[in-house]
């Protein structure tokens, strides 16, 4: 039948109704007391466990003792990730990310780039990886004024950025 199980201790107490069938062993866990996931990646993500929102990566979630499966959204940059935690009673799990995207970059005549400050090369640059939003691009020729371009670089479809510096 339907049986109320209670467990007490120095760190909290818990209950859990189950229901027991003749000649059956029923495995009980009760987490006494929970831990946290703290997730740090560049952007905010709302964080999912379950098809339920849980919190967001801005604050550490307080999750059970544990193995989690955390969906991880960012809507605005097409990001969608599927992460699993393992979760210790009274401990901070981190989960650190640098979710990356593509880009096609191209000049005309051709130029060296940098991307956020670091130098990717020359073009034609194809399928590079790219750390996600808002990036800031150089285009160097030393026939040209210094062009710059900023652009979102997403999860979804390769970037393609170019310019011409004869236009």
């Amino acid at each position: 039948g339907r049986r109320v199980i209670a467990v007490s201790g120095p760190e909290g107490s818990s209950r859990r109704t189950v229901r027991v069938d003749g000649g059956q062993v029923v495995t009980v866990d009760l987490p006494l007391y929970s831990g946290f996931v703290a997730i740090s990646i560049p952007f905010v993500v709302t964080v999912s466990s379950g098809g339920k929102v849980i919190g967001t990566s801005e604050t550490p979630i307080i999750l059970g003792p544990g193995r989690h499966t955390l969906r991880l959204v960012n809507k605005e940059l097409a990001y969608v990730a599927t992460e699993n935690v393992e979760i210790q009673a009274g401990e901070t799990t981190r989960l650190d990310l640098d979710p990356m995207g593509r880009a096609n970059i191209n000049a005309a005549p051709w130029a060296e780039v940098w991307i956020d400050g670091e130098r990717a090369g020359e073009t034609p640059l194809a399928n590079v990886a790219i750390r996600l939003g808002i990036r800031e691009i150089v285009f160097k020729n030393p026939q040209f004024p210094e062009r710059k371009q900023t652009v979102t670089i997403t999860a979804g479809d390769p970037a393609t950025v170019s310019v011409d510096f004869i236009k």
